[in-house]
């Protein structure tokens, strides 16, 4: 079984940030308020996250997948673990023909039953046939769960979760700042600590110039004027 005492802590705090009494150990069943609030909003930043930028941990690069008989790439299939886990896809520059210059592709539902497959679907030519055996290279960004992710960025998942449930509950005004600065405090560290793909936070020239855009987006984030970032 995983080890959950790292997500337990981060539940805790923020528990602890809304009054709550802390946990001994998280509920197996139907969690009570305070944690519902907890797990929701650190399942949520923890997909925010990853979706905002291509890091480190979560991107793997030039991924093959071969298209079956029928020509259909098959994503989200049950029980093949290497596709389960795919949030989002980018066609890799070095395709080599058929798929060269079919620059575009996303994971669609093949059709509107709930039970059928996503598949990759080619948006330049709107279809997902790409040619029995072909082979596709793709850019995978892969959800993974809180515990998943390295320490810099629970921390900042924990941290900015525990912002927003304070901002959301009503609490007071100077705790909330205290905690906004917290989540500020966090995202620098990770963004030093070299796991952006980018790799701009690990060059000096321009550490500064990111710091200042990610603080921009983040209190933008923290206080609505990025919704489609929610």
């Amino acid at each position: 079984m995983a080890d959950t005492t790292k997500k337990l802590e981060a539940v805790n705090d923020i528990i602890s940030a809304l009054g709550g009494t802390p946990l001994a150990a998280l509920t197996v069943g139907t969690p009570n308020a305070h944690e519902k609030i907890a797990l929701d909003l650190l399942s949520k930043h923890t997909k925010l996250l990853i979706l905002h930028k291509d890091w480190r941990f979560s991107y793997e690069p030039k991924v093959a997948f071969t298209a079956n008989g029928s020509g259909l790439i098959k994503m989200h299939t049950a029980g093949d673990p290497s596709t389960m886990n795919i949030m989002r896809v980018v066609m890799n520059e070095s395709n080599p023909p058929p798929p060269a210059g079919m620059k575009d592709c996303e994971i669609r539902r093949a059709t509107a039953a709930e039970s059928a497959d996503y598949q990759l679907y080619d948006i330049i030519n709107k279809t997902f046939d790409w040619g029995a055996g072909t082979i596709v290279y793709l850019d995978v960004t892969r959800k993974l769960d809180f515990l998943q992710l390295p320490e810099e960025a629970q921390y900042y998942v924990t941290a900015i979760s525990k912002s927003e449930a304070m901002t959301n509950c009503g609490a007071e005004p100077a705790r909330i700042s205290s905690a906004r600065q917290e989540a500020t405090k966090a995202w620098r560290m990770l963004m030093d600590n070299h796991l952006y793909r980018g790799g701009l936070a690990s060059q000096s020239r321009n550490r500064q110039r990111v710091h200042v855009y990610q603080n921009q987006m983040l209190q933008g984030y923290i206080t609505g004027r990025f919704p489609h970032l929610n």
